[in-house]
C-alpha cells in the first residue's frame, strides 16, 4: 500500500510532480539537487511564476497568526527520529 501524502484527487499533474521531485528519497535524484533552486523554479508548477518580482511582493496576511508553544528546539539536536510524518520524537522527549 502506497501512502497519498495527504494530495487528493484535486491536486494538478504538476503539483504531484513537483511534490514527487522535491520528496524524492534518494538525494542526489531530488529536484534541484544538481542544478539547484533554478531547476525548482523553472518546474511547469511555477510556469506563471514571476521569480525576478518576487523580491518586490508584500507577503499576504495570515488568515490565523501563527502561535509559537513550547521552546525552542534545539539547534544542536543531530538527526531526529520522525514517527509517522509527525513530529521528532527527540523534541517530544525534551518537552
Amino acid at each position: 500500500m502506497r501512502r497519498t501524502g495527504g494530495f487528493g484527487d484535486g491536486v494538478s499533474l504538476a503539483a504531484r510532480q513537483l511534490r514527487h521531485g522535491l520528496l524524492n528519497r534518494d538525494p542526489v535524484n531530488r529536484l534541484g539537487s544538481k542544478t539547484g533552486a533554478n531547476k525548482i523554479k523553472q518546474h511547469s508548477f511555477f510556469r506563471e511564476m514571476n521569480w525576478p518580482l518576487t523580491r518586490c511582493m508584500t507577503p499576504p496576511e495570515l488568515e490565523v497568526p501563527l502561535q509559537v508553544t513550547g521552546k525552542e528546539p534545539d539547534s544542536k539536536m543531530k538527526d531526529a527520529q520522525w514517527a509517522d510524518e509527525q513530529m521528532p520524537i527527540d523534541s517530544l522527549q525534551n518537552l
